[in-house]
């Protein structure tokens, strides 16, 4: 933004390098994911909310992408579709209605094609531990996301503003996650057992989520020391 700001850019082109060097970065992330320092993560998932419309729009196609590619990765990519589709829950403060309905199919994609894939590799390994590549895993990575966002709130701040005020949009961010994630009518099929992996069926389910398996999750996390305590990079 500096450099930027420095060569006389208009707002457009400000925002047009952002994406770019944005896309640059996810690019290195998706090939090289344990090399990219932490902090440099943490800002890239902020591109989510950049303040230009068109940059979120289209960082959450390319997060979308990145994640699909992942999941046609044989083995699957689990971890890191789980990551990259995790940051698509900073949609859920876009004032956008249309960002947000993007972001929604992003994360229906992605649980689908995780569906698909645990089911294809369940029919040849029945080892119980292939349940960590079951879509409601992914909270791990949303509430790790929130919890480094450079705006997550203090313990004096939320003392100052109270707990309500402060964590809000954090709120807002997770249960929109939530509900594109456990929303039945964004999983049923076409009728004939095709999945819609873009939008809802009528059909069939081809995804339900296990209520019992997202509070195990979120306890764990609760059980874990503060994530913004360290430092270290890496998944």
């Amino acid at each position: 933004n500096a450099v930027a700001a420095h060569a006389g850019l208009s707002a457009k082109q400000e925002a047009s390098v952002r994406l770019s060097s944005a896309r640059c970065v996810l690019r290195v992330a998706a090939r090289f994911d344990r090399l990219v320092p932490f902090d440099v993560q943490t800002k890239l998932s902020l591109v989510m909310q950049d303040p230009d419309r068109g940059v979120r729009r289209d960082f959450a196609g390319d997060l979308g992408a990145s994640v699909s590619r992942f999941q046609r990765q044989r083995p699957p990519q689990s971890h890191l579709a789980a990551k990259h589709a995790a940051w698509l829950a900073l949609a859920g403060a876009d004032p956008n209605r249309e960002n947000r309905q993007l972001a929604t199919r992003q994360i229906v994609r992605y649980v689908v094609h995780a569906a698909e894939n645990l089911r294809r590799l369940g029919e040849r390994d029945r080892r119980s531990g292939l349940v960590v590549m079951r879509p409601e895993f992914s909270l791990v990575y949303v509430i790790h996301a929130l919890a480094h966002h450079s705006d997550y709130p203090t313990a004096s701040e939320a003392e100052e503003f109270g707990v309500n005020e402060s964590y809000a949009p954090f709120q807002q961010m997770i249960l929109f996650y939530l509900d594109a994630l456990s929303r039945e009518g964004n999983y049923r099929d076409d009728r004939k057992g095709k999945a819609k992996r873009g939008g809802a069926g009528d059909g069939n389910l081809v995804f339900e989520a296990d209520a019992s398996l997202v509070e195990a999750v979120c306890k764990k996390v609760g059980e874990c020391d503060d994530a913004r305590g360290g430092t270290q990079g890496g998944t």
